[in-house]
């Protein structure tokens, strides 16, 4: 069964980042399996300047789209 979610970003709850000794950082968990989607999760970061995720792994894929600015990722 196909799912059609349509929200937009602003409409979902920003919260701070505090792991991993982040500074400066917020997240809104865009899409999870709370909207059907059990294996997949989308979420926005927003990183202020001078902000970051502090170093961490993750076992699965994952990916970073960078939609304005600059950053380093190790």
């Amino acid at each position: 069964m196909i799912t059609t979610i349509q929200k937009h970003y602003t409409d979902v709850e920003k919260k701070v980042v505090t792991q991993y000794s982040s500074k400066s950082t917020s997240i809104r968990v865009l899409v999870s399996d709370e909207d059907g989607a059990p294996s997949f999760i989308l979420r926005r970061f927003e990183i202020e300047p001078n902000g970051k995720i502090g170093l961490h792994h993750h076992i699965q894929e994952h990916e970073i789209y960078i939609l304005s600015g600059k950053g380093e990722v190790f």
